[in-house]
């Protein structure tokens, strides 16, 4: 409901004709003693007040790349989850204990399976930027993008690109720095 009133929000401010202003007693652009119908009028068309249903127009779609961007911070929260995780187990697994040598081992395999779906996480984000390209190409064949579009497209993916490499180099560094915490305590 709130993306679809998002949605809603930036294609209906892309129609000036549209747009009503409220305006009370004040002058300030806040109705000040307005009814509940008034406030509704905002945000439904003209029509929906006829047979009760409310009709939200939904001209102006965003491009589909956003929809990348998302998926592409979503894996990105993930893998910092993951990585946190993996630091607290590479911190117990330095300490030096009387554990017996099969929980180790069973330590170290939950290492490896972390670590390698950490690495995962970062070659989907790598293949999901990717394809914001293939998606303006094809948008180009069709001639459906705008030079804005594929400019901002193009910034999307750097952004991306950009955000996936400090993440990746901060995972390296702290895999590099567990590395040699094992080498120095064997």
């Amino acid at each position: 409901m709130v993306a679809s009133y998002i949605t809603f929000r930036q294609s209906f401010s892309h129609h000036p004709t549209k747009r009503r202003r409220l305006v009370g007693p004040s002058g300030n652009g806040f109705a000040t003693q307005s009814s509940e119908s008034e406030e509704r009028r905002g945000l439904m068309s003209a029509d929906a007040y006829d047979d009760g249903d409310a009709v939200i127009e939904m001209d102006l779609l965003p491009p589909r790349w956003l929809d990348v961007q998302d998926e592409v911070t979503e894996l990105l929260d993930s893998i910092a989850r993951k990585s946190a995780d993996l630091e607290k187990l590479h911190q117990k697994h330095v300490l030096p204990g009387f554990d017996d040598e099969d929980v180790k081992l069973k330590e170290e395999q939950r290492i490896e399976r972390m670590t390698q779906d950490i690495t995962r996480g970062f070659h989907n984000c790598q293949s999901a930027i990717q394809r914001i390209e293939m998606m303006v190409r094809e948008a180009k064949r069709t001639g459906s993008v705008t030079k804005g579009d594929e400019t901002m497209a193009r910034n999307i993916q750097i952004n991306l690109a950009s955000r996936v490499q400090e993440a990746s180099a901060g995972f390296r560094k702290r895999q590099s720095n567990y590395l040699k915490s094992m080498t120095l305590s064997n």
